[in-house]
């Protein structure tokens, strides 16, 4: 069995047109690409083998399956023998291992031949939060790592939810930071690093799409002459100048400046968007108020007119006439405003109406780091989307995976095809804004809930739950979200490694 003989599962066939409007055309679809097909071959042994809850298990099939990655098993294995710690675990680290020496051959990169036992085991620190448990429960089952302590210098992986400054700078950079001394070293300078990361054998996923450009003049063929000393490998799970995705106002910046150089409105697609930067003073926050005002006044018209007492000078107007913000009429006057820097997990996010209540936010112009320094504090005042696509009256996000890899001057990005939704586990309303649990999704704000898990395991919901969903209430739109949703998603992070 080849890899182009392996099948890329979908999660609904339906042939009819969507009726749903489609901003986005996915540009960067690769389901042939070999990575793509060797993660589906993966993904299927997993599902067939140690994931498998009958008691028997086919054997036919995990050989064909297993010819990929050069296994074959003999014929009366059954589903708790592939679940055993003592058989799964050799044949799982055999799985990495291939698709490990796969990503390199793609790369053109020759590793070292790696000892069966090394002298010393890898070590790693996993912080909680950004799938921490799930990270350090794969690592656990890899003999040739270790749990170490934070404050340990010699880590090999740390993994955080915040960047820490002093390791990163002892990382090898070829920018700057902490040289490699030794040529073996310098030879190998390579790094990938993990967005969200879902990237080992027994994550979930049942396809990855790559997509990869040129950084540099790469070598014909990266050859390591040497095995690397285990304190020379080290790694974090944050990209270089990760800020530019992960702080929200340079997110915006850089979706705006995207949209822009693409000759299309941001607002077509983003929410409207106010970064202010100076407080009240700041011309952006200015060009708020405008807006704010122009809504508001808007609404009153809307209101007068249905009680048949409006004038036709009341009528609702667009508010984009008098603060030159090109967007459409609105309902109601509802805003997210969120720190434009240091947040994360929904920490100082606010959903406010009043005019009044965003000022003073917005007023305050400093804020403490999660290091305990103070910085200058920006803001992104967004526009609430007040009517979202809900789940049984709750709402919730689409969490994808991506992992981006640097080897020999090639930049390639692999975007994790199965993902799963986030769900509030409280009904949406706006009559509450201040109940974070209704408005927020994220998992550190959930948890919180008496209602937690109530309707789905950990608030959590799969693809196909969510087509099942879809079919269910939204048939006669012929919704098909691989072709029609997920495609749109994978975009923003196309562009990201190919522009």
């Amino acid at each position: 069995m080849a890899l182009q003989d392996v099948a890329v599962p979908a999660y609904s066939s339906s042939k009819e047109t969507s009726k749903i409007k489609i901003y986005h055309t996915d540009d960067t679809h690769h389901k042939e690409h070999v990575i793509n097909r060797a993660i589906s071959a993966l993904n299927q042994f997993v599902a067939a083998s140690f994931r498998n809850k009958d008691s028997v298990v086919d054997i036919r099939f995990l050989n064909r399956l297993g010819k990929v990655f050069g296994m074959q098993f003999a014929a009366g294995k059954n589903a708790p023998v592939f679940k055993s710690k003592e058989y799964s675990g050799p044949v799982k680290e055999r799985l990495a291992r291939c698709f490990s020496a796969l990503i390199n051959q793609e790369n053109d990169f020759v590793p070292p031949a790696m000892p069966i036992k090394p002298a010393a085991q890898y070590k790693f620190y996993i912080c909680t939060g950004n799938n921490g448990v799930m990270v350090r429960s794969i690592l656990k089952q890899r003999w040739w790592w270790t749990y170490g302590n934070k404050n340990d210098e010699s880590l090999n992986l740390f993994w955080t939810q915040w960047s820490k400054k002093s390791f990163i700078q002892s990382l090898p950079s070829k920018r700057g930071g902490k040289q490699i001394q030794d040529t073996a070293s310098k030879e190998r300078l390579d790094s990938s690093a993990a967005t969200q990361s879902n990237v080992s054998v027994e994550s979930e996923g049942d396809a990855a799409t790559t997509t990869s450009r040129q950084t540099g003049t790469p070598k014909a063929k990266m050859t390591g002459s040497l095995v690397p000393a285990v304190g020379s490998v080290r790694m974090c799970n944050h990209l270089e100048n990760h800020y530019h995705l992960s702080n929200k106002k340079a997110m915006f910046f850089n979706m705006n400046q995207y949209y822009l150089a693409m000759k299309r409105d941001p607002f077509d697609t983003l929410p409207l968007t106010f970064h202010i930067r100076t407080g009240v003073d700041d011309p952006e926050f200015q060009k708020f108020a405008l807006y704010y005002q122009a809504l508001e006044a808007n609404i009153k018209a809307s209101a007068a007119e249905k009680a048949g007492k409006g004038s036709e000078d009341s009528k609702p107007k667009d508010p984009s006439e008098q603060s030159g913000v090109f967007k459409p009429i609105v309902e109601k006057n509802i805003w997210i405003i969120k720190p434009g820097e240091n947040s994360n997990r929904g920490n100082g996010i606010q959903v406010l109406r009043e005019f009044e209540d965003i000022k003073r936010l917005v007023s305050a112009a400093t804020s403490t780091t999660h290091a305990g320094e103070t910085s200058q504090r920006t803001y992104i005042v967004q526009k609430y989307i007040e009517r979202p696509l809900l789940i049984n009256k709750r709402k919730f996000d689409i969490r994808m995976y991506g992992m981006m890899t640097s080897i020999g001057g090639t930049v390639k990005g692999y975007f994790y095809e199965e993902g799963y939704l986030r769900t509030s586990c409280k009904e949406y309303t706006l009559k509450n804004l201040s109940k974070k649990t209704i408005h927020l999704t994220n998992d550190a704000v959930q948890v919180k809930a008496e209602d937690y898990g109530r309707y789905e395991t950990g608030n959590k919901l799969s693809f196909s739950d969510f087509q099942k969903y879809l079919d269910a209430n939204y048939g006669p739109l012929h919704i098909d979200f691989c072709r029609d949703i997920l495609t749109q998603i994978k975009v923003s992070p196309g562009a990201t490694v190919s522009r």
